[in-house]
């Protein structure tokens, strides 16, 4: 990465980038940081064995997991209406769109 130009930096510094940029590697750890904190601020705990699968049990005693890859939600459910509580929460936070069940 080259120094850009009309900044006077010494060679060697180093540039501390206040957002992750799309395509690097650290831009999926920033989105999991990201969905981590809201999915467990709405009652979801990641799995152990898997950190990307999160699951949660609402007041009724209905299980919901939602499986996330990359930018991609997938829920698993019973109870449509706690789903469509988290979906709209989770809109508030992403921009998302329904795709229709999966097959």
């Amino acid at each position: 990465m080259n120094i850009p130009p009309g900044q006077n930096r010494p060679e060697g510094h180093v540039w501390w980038l206040r957002k992750a940029l799309y395509s690097l590697k650290q831009t999926s750890q920033e989105l999991y940081t990201k969905v981590h904190e809201i999915m467990v601020r709405l009652g979801y705990k990641a799995l152990v064995a898997n950190k990307c699968v999160f699951t949660c049990i609402n007041a009724n005693g209905h299980l919901i997991i939602v499986a996330v890859y990359v930018d991609n939600f997938l829920f698993i459910f019973k109870s449509l209406k706690f789903v469509k509580f988290s979906k709209s929460e989770m809109s508030s936070h992403f921009e998302m769109k329904d795709l229709d069940p999966a097959k």
